[in-house]
């Protein structure tokens, strides 16, 4: 009975693999409590990065900021895929409390490639940042909307 529930689990793991992301870029925005563009490029069938150039308002402070993502990710069924990754960004608060900053970050999140060059992605962002004052962001989520190509 074990070795049917291994094999059964080895198999389930092996058939995420089987739906290949069928573009290699990406290029779009992202809308959310951080707005701004992003890229993503795939190098290899599961694995790609993501940058982005981004801008947030909280409290009468401006943050402009660019974070760096390296992205596993896993097809969950046709089209459908979830990934996470880890990652880093930087940028500088303007405002009531301006200076530089930066993070390290991740990323999890779930994104839907449709039969045209059109990928929906929703994903939590968190960050630890560092510089300029400690802090944790747990909640920085974000709808992307991307050309694929």
């Amino acid at each position: 009975m074990t070795k049917k529930i291994t094999l059964i689990i080895v198999l389930s793991v092996l058939s995420l693999n089987v739906f290949a992301q069928d573009y290699q870029k990406s290029i779009g925005v992202r809308l959310g409590l951080s707005n701004g563009i992003t890229y993503k490029q795939f190098i290899s069938s599961s694995n790609a990065f993501e940058v982005i150039g981004n801008v947030q308002f909280y409290s009468g402070n401006t943050y402009i900021g660019l974070a760096g993502e390296y992205l596993w990710s896993w097809g969950l069924t046709e089209g459908l895929s979830w990934f996470v990754g880890p990652g880093a960004s930087t940028g500088i608060w303007t405002g009531n409390s301006s200076g530089f900053n930066i993070a390290l970050n991740g990323m999890v999140g779930l994104e839907y490639k449709f039969n045209i060059p059109l990928a929906l992605s929703v994903d939590l962002h968190p960050h630890f940042y560092f510089m300029n004052g400690v802090g944790f962001a747990p909640l920085i989520g974000s709808l992307s909307v991307r050309y694929t190509f």
